[in-house]
């Protein structure tokens, strides 16, 4: 049995992206009222069928939508940087859902999970007062 040198060993690996190097992501907050969404498999069809009714096909796919979490109509959806502007504006304008009148509200957008979930960032931190 013949040992690997270590640049044989390094071609091997599939080697990590750096965070620097990685596709940026914006997650968006959202309030859902009007019909009644059991799960998050659910509201992520219904999310792609309203991206793709307003942008079509190939341009849905560029958003890299994905539901994060949903409980009690309020929840956190992932997309691609480049999109989160256009998906704001998209979600007030899906008003259907199996013939149900539905309203999505967008509540507020960031980079990170913590500041959406209430917990993280300078606003946040108690001041401590004389």
């Amino acid at each position: 049995m013949k040992k690997q040198s270590k640049q044989e060993k390094k071609s091997k690996e599939i080697r990590k992206l750096k965070p620097s190097q990685r596709p940026k992501k914006r997650y968006i907050k959202f309030s859902l009222s009007g019909a009644e969404i059991s799960s998050k498999d659910k509201l992520q069809n219904l999310l792609w069928l309203g991206l793709v009714q307003e942008a079509g096909v190939s341009e849905a796919k560029k958003f890299f939508i994905k539901v994060i979490e949903f409980k009690q109509g309020k929840g956190i959806v992932r997309c691609a940087l480049e999109k989160a502007e256009d998906l704001r504006k998209i979600l007030p304008k899906i008003n259907e859902v199996e013939d149900k009148k539905v309203k999505i509200k967008t509540i507020k957008t960031s980079g990170t999970l913590k500041k959406l979930r209430g917990y993280g960032g300078h606003r946040h931190k108690k001041i401590l007062g004389n």
